[in-house]
C-alpha cells in the first residue's frame, strides 16, 4: 500500500466521501499537469438504456458483452463498484464461477487488498487488475491509462479496445471514470463499471452501471474517454480501463 493510500485509509472519513472508487495510473508529471489544468466539463449527454432512444440504440449495436453480462449483473455494495464490475465480468466469462462481492476476497488475496479497505476507500485500478488475475486462472488482464503522452492511451486506443471487446465472446472491458465529469461539477469521484455495448455509427458506448441508484446509460465514446482522462485523488494519477481476456 503506497503512502498516499495509507494516509487516506487512516483518514477515510474524509477521503471516502471525496474519492469513491479509486484508481491508479502512470506518474508522468507533464501529463498530470496537463490534466489538472483542464476546466470542468459541461454536463454531457447521457441516454438511459430504459428509454425509447436507449432501446433503439441497443437494437442496432454491437452487444455481445451486454448479452453475456446482463444476466450476471449485481448492484454494488458500498465502495464496491470495482468488485461488482469484476464479479459481473468473471461470472460472465467463467462457467459456474459463482463469484460474489464477498467471496471475491480471500486470505490469499489480502496482500492485494482486503474487503475492509475496499469498504473504506475502494480499489485502485492496479489492485482490481491484480484481483481479477488472482481469482480466475482462466482470465488474463491488461490495464490502460488515459492520456496523450507516449506511455498513455488516447481515444483511438479506447475505441479499439471497445471494438475488440464487442466483436468476440472472449473479451470484456471495465472502465474507470469520473462520473462528476459527466455532471459538469469537476473531475473527482472515480467509479468503475463495465462497458457492455457499442453503437458504432453513433459512436456511443453503453455503461453497465453497477450503482443501482443510477441508470445504465449510453455515452459518447470520446466523452467517455475524457471522463477517464481525469486525475484520481487517491493515487494522484490518471484513470483508465481494464481489458479482460479468456486464456
Amino acid at each position: 500500500m503506497n503512502l498516499r493510500r495509507l494516509l487516506l485509509v487512516l483518514f477515510s472519513g474524509a477521503a471516502a466521501s471525496g474519492t469513491g472508487c479509486a484508481t491508479t495510473g502512470l506518474p508522468l508529471e507533464k501529463e498530470l499537469d496537463r490534466v489538472s489544468q483542464r476546466e470542468p466539463a459541461e454536463e454531457i449527454e447521457r441516454i438511459p438504456l430504459d428509454s425509447e432512444e436507449g432501446q433503439a440504440l441497443l437494437a442496432g449495436a454491437l452487444m455481445a458483452d451486454y448479452e453475456a453480462m446482463s444476466g450476471h449483473w449485481v448492484p454494488q455494495l458500498r465502495s464496491h463498484c470495482g468488485a461488482a464490475s469484476a464479479v459481473i465480468v468473471k461470472n460472465s466469462m467463467v462457467e459456474d464461477a459463482g463469484f460474489t462481492q464477498d467471496n471475491l476476497f480471500m486470505e490469499d488475496t489480502a496482500h492485494i487488498i482486503t474487503q475492509e479497505v475496499v469498504y473504506r476507500i475502494g480499489f485502485t485500478l492496479e489492485e482490481l487488475t491484480q484481483m481479477i488475475d488472482a481469482r480466475a486462472e482462466e482470465l488474463t488482464t491488461e490495464r490502460f491509462h488515459a492520456g496523450r503522452g507516449d506511455e498513455l492511451h488516447g481515444p483511438e486506443a479506447f475505441r479499439e479496445a471497445v471494438l475488440e471487446s464487442m466483436e468476440g465472446p472472449g473479451t470484456r472491458l471495465i472502465s474507470n471514470f469520473s462520473r462528476q465529469y459527466w455532471l459538469g461539477t469537476g473531475t473527482l469521484g472515480g467509479h468503475f463499471s463495465p462497458i457492455a455495448a457499442f453503437k458504432r455509427d453513433e459512436n456511443k458506448v453503453l455503461v453497465l452501471e453497477v450503482n443501482q441508484n443510477w441508470p445504465m446509460v449510453w455515452v459518447d465514446l470520446d466523452e467517455m474517454w475524457e471522463s477517464m482522462y481525469t486525475i484520481d485523488q487517491v493515487s494522484g494519477m490518471t484513470r483508465g480501463w481494464i481489458v479482460v481476456r479468456s486464456n
